[in-house]
C-alpha cells in the first residue's frame, strides 16, 4: 500500500494524473501553487533527506515499517473523512 503512494508534488501531480483524494491532499498542503523555484528548493533538499535517513538508518525494519503505515493511516482518516458525512451515525 505504502509504495502505491504519490510523491509530493512529483510527476504525476504535474501531468494532472493523481486521483481526485490525492489531488485534493496535495492541495491542502499548498503542493499544487508551488512556484517553480519553490518546486527547486523541494527537489533540493538533498541536505535534509540525507540527515533525515542517517537519523532513521538506525531503525530496525520493524519500527520503519509502523511509521510507513502510520502515515498511511494519517491519509485514509482524511479520507475517510471526505466520504463520511458528518452527522452520520457509524
Amino acid at each position: 500500500m505504502m509504495r502505491l503512494m504519490p510523491d509530493l508534488a512529483g510527476r504525476l501531480a504535474k501531468t494532472g494524473a493523481l486521483s481526485k483524494e490525492s489531488t485534493k491532499e496535495q492541495a491542502s498542503a499548498g503542493l499544487n501553487t508551488m512556484s517553480p523555484k519553490e518546486r527547486l528548493k523541494l527537489q533540493n533538499k538533498k541536505e535534509a533527506i540525507f540527515q533525515g535517513l542517517e537519523e532513521r538508518l538506525n531503525n530496525s525494519m520493524e519500527q520503519e515499517t509502523l511509521t510507513g503505515v502510520d502515515e498511511v493511516k494519517k491519509i485514509c482518516y482524511l479520507r475517510l473523512l471526505d466520504i463520511v458525512d458528518e452527522n452520520s451515525k457509524l
